[in-house]
């Protein structure tokens, strides 16, 4: 296998470690980190499952984080894993790897402008439920959360096609005002119950075994933490040496797994003295209305206020920014280096003036204003796809490692990639397949968007052996 270090041509070095950091974090938090822990971790495992699900989660992250950095330091260069996986596996794994992963990442995209318009609409319903609207499934879409959606896609997509320099330091700013106001609203909630340990009870919900539940929360995973290994896809634009990565994500996963656990600990314990426990809350979702339906931020407003409901409301607005920022960039990356390769059209691999791949992020941006439409319903479907995708990243790039350090005899290494690999396959199925530990997570639109994108991952494949086998190449 030949190394690669630098390629002839391609994408300015102006990425500091910071920016770098801070692209990786505002990708793991984003939306996701406000609401997946009150609408979906506790009512599958509880405070003390969710909690035990997410430490496990970091453990596996940290293992995975030693296979990235390994693999950047091998093989550095826009497009992170579809590099690893075309220079260990051949094109055609690369292909395939990439192929899920560029729609996992793309997807979140329109997923954070949806709950940008969710919380709008949420918190300020009078202003958001009028005009034209239509039906999706089970619920309602508004032209004017449509409208919002779409100005940030437009918005940060043109924004993504500035200077990464710029782009970058923007995602900083973001990425340190998420950090601060949560650091400020969860000092201040803690003062205001009084310092008292968390007691995390009810420790589960009733309905199944503990371990069964923790599986169940565990299988989230993927989702909760997708975008921390986003670091690999921009290397080639980093201006600082590669043994710094390591660090870089060590502080992008302990500020990340802290949210995760801190707002399932504000839900669990700071419910309002009109419900009995978190239980008795979670249980009458489905009558609620308003801030009500949003457990973190619901939880927040009666113990803290309106000027406690700011802060969590700045802190969500800059997730969500710096979600949408940052997978436009690292997408717009995955399908630069494809194009590069022949394998998309080449006009997506033409860089402008800034030297960023213009065209692809165009392709980005279009996809992601096709899929707003689906409003709400778009949320619950890509939390179960970008699962998939995510897992996916991260089985190929636990595998390279491996093959990697079994040929350089790296025992730390090597175990981590065997390690990266078994789990990758277990969260494959706990994702995938209905089985007794979980919920078939995948809803019947997520299996027939994995069936269309895998259709259309064929025909774009053949049509690439075609024109190879065409030109000679």
């Amino acid at each position: 296998m030949e190394k690669q270090t630098e390629y002839e041509v391609g994408l300015k070095r102006n990425l500091s470690a910071v920016n770098v950091w801070a692209l990786a974090f505002g990708c793991m938090v984003s939306s996701g980190a406000f609401l997946i822990p009150g609408t979906r971790l506790l009512p599958t495992a509880g405070p003390k499952g969710t909690v035990i699900a997410i430490l496990i989660a970091a453990v596996l992250a940290v293992v995975l984080a030693v296979n990235y950095q390994y693999m950047v330091r091998q093989y550095p260069g826009a497009g992170g894993v579809f590099l690893f996986a075309e220079k260990c596996f051949g094109k055609g794994h690369a292909f395939f790897c990439a192929w899920f992963l560029s729609l996992a990442y793309i997807m979140i995209i329109p997923l954070n402008a949806a709950a940008c318009a969710m919380l709008g609409r949420t918190i300020y319903s009078s202003l958001f439920e009028v005009g034209v609207s239509y039906a999706v499934g089970e619920s309602r879409v508004y032209l004017s959360e449509v409208v919002l959606a779409m100005i940030l896609l437009l918005v940060f997509g043109f924004l993504s096609m500035r200077s990464i320099r710029v782009c970058g330091q923007i995602q900083s700013f973001l990425a340190f005002l998420l950090v601060l106001s949560v650091g400020i609203v969860s000092v201040w909630l803690w003062i205001r119950m009084g310092m008292q340990p968390p007691k995390l009870q009810p420790a589960f919900i009733s309905e199944k075994f503990p371990a069964l539940q923790v599986m169940g929360a565990a299988a989230l995973m993927p989702f909760a933490f997708v975008g921390f290994e986003t670091v690999v896809n921009t290397s080639e634009e980093y201006w600082f040496s590669n043994k710094k990565l390591p660090a870089v994500l060590a502080c992008v996963l302990l500020p990340g797994v802290l949210i995760f656990l801190l707002f399932t600990l504000i839900v669990s314990e700071g419910v309002p003295s009109e419900y009995g426990n978190w239980i008795d809350y979670i249980g009458r979702m489905d009558q609620l209305e308003g801030i009500s339906t949003l457990p973190v931020f619901f939880c927040v407003y009666a113990r803290l206020g309106r000027i406690g409901l700011v802060l969590l409301g700045l802190a969500a607005i800059a997730a969500i920014m710096t979600g949408i920022l940052g997978f436009y960039i690292v997408s717009a990356r995955i399908i630069y280096a494809m194009a590069r390769e022949g394998m998309l059209p080449g006009r997506l691999a033409r860089l402008g003036q800034e030297q960023v791949p213009e065209n692809a992020v165009l392709c980005v941006m279009a996809v992601s204003m096709l899929s707003v439409f689906l409003g709400h319903a778009l949320i619950d479907w890509i939390v179960d796809y970008a699962s998939v995708g995510a897992v996916i990243g991260f089985g190929y790039t636990s595998a390279a490692a491996y093959r990697c350090a079994k040929a350089e005899e790296n025992g730390m290494v090597k175990s981590c990639g065997m390690l990266g690999m078994v789990s990758s396959v277990v969260f494959l199925i706990l994702c995938l397949v209905p089985n007794k530990f979980s919920i078939s997570l995948i809803k019947p639109e997520g299996y027939l968007l994995l069936a269309f994108w895998s259709a259309a991952g064929f025909l774009v494949y053949w049509r690439y052996l075609r024109k190879k086998g065409l030109s000679g190449m």
